[in-house]
């Protein structure tokens, strides 16, 4: 680190933890005024900090010398383009996104992205439940799994739980005079999703697994 190769010269740190001091990482003016002045470059494109610091940084080039005409304001998006002349600017490009690799595989949709989060952190629920709809009935028991949301100490404990609270919350949708996959689907989701985090205060992914017949 560049603090121990300091200490190795000898050299005293004192930093805010000996004192209510503050350093800036970034150079002042009188910095970059000598850096212009040594480098003496010919043409000229700030690109650090916000758009006010931009137009100052330009201004203090502006103001050592340098010609307008070679002086360039550029912003997220636009095109500096390098030819034998000189430098330009083009057109702005309109931000495209991200586009991730994973494998032979482009993603696009962030959306995975956001789950592969919610699966790391918290792990998945999944209910399994089928019905048969016209009838108003239940199918079997209904029935959940998890990955990554419980220890073995409380697995079997809260799953009996979670399975009982959603056998109450498929049998009072399915009393009801029009019910769809979609709504079902929603009340499961509901149902074991308020559970959990009342339960346990973790927010792990739901997969209802609904089918009809």
């Amino acid at each position: 680190k560049v603090v121990d190769g300091l200490i190795r010269r000898g050299v005293e740190i004192i930093d805010h933890r000996q004192l209510p001091v503050h350093v800036s990482g970034h150079a002042r003016r009188g910095e970059i005024r000598t850096l212009l002045r040594h480098a003496r470059p010919e043409w000229f494109v700030p690109v650090h900090g916000e758009f006010h610091h931009l137009v100052a940084h330009l201004e203090l080039a502006e103001g050592l010398g340098m010609p307008e005409d070679r002086l360039l304001l550029a912003t997220d998006g636009d095109q500096v383009v390098l030819a034998d002349e000189g430098l330009s600017l083009r057109e702005e490009v309109t931000p495209g996104g991200y586009t991730f690799v994973h494998g032979d595989l482009t993603e696009d949709d962030h959306d995975v992205f956001r789950e592969r989060l919610i699966l790391g952190d918290e792990g998945v629920v999944m209910a399994t439940v089928t019905a048969d709809l016209a009838a108003g009935t239940l199918i079997g028991d209904v029935r959940v799994t998890s990955r990554g949301w419980l220890g073995d100490e409380h697995y079997d404990e809260l799953t009996d739980q979670v399975e009982a609270e959603l056998h109450v919350a498929v049998m009072a949708a399915l009393g009801e005079d029009e019910i769809s996959q979609e709504v079902l689907e929603r009340r499961v989701r509901r149902a074991v999703g308020g559970f959990v985090n009342s339960r346990t205060g973790r927010r792990p992914m739901i997969v209802p697994l609904v089918t009809v017949v």
